[in-house]
């Protein structure tokens, strides 16, 4: 007996299941390479993003500022 046939069960020898398991093994193993790619690229668009952002203070305007609700609607 070859050491694959005690790891692997008969079935495996079949060309359609052996077809159809590597299918889908290779199906995960882009599914998750894809997406640790795209997580890795995202965090380091951000940090980037992060890195040149300078936060600024607000500035307010005395004639900016109205009372009341008629200043909130722009009258």
């Amino acid at each position: 007996m070859k050491l694959t046939e005690l790891a692997l069960p008969p079935s495996f020898f079949n060309p359609a299941v052996r077809h159809i398991a590597y299918g889908i093994l290779i199906g995960f193993t882009l599914s998750a390479t894809s997406t640790s790619i795209s997580l890795y690229w995202r965090r380091r668009r951000q940090r980037l993003l992060e890195k040149q952002f300078e936060f600024q203070p607000i500035e307010l305007r005395s004639d900016e500022i109205l009372n009341g609700v008629t200043g909130l609607i722009g009258v």
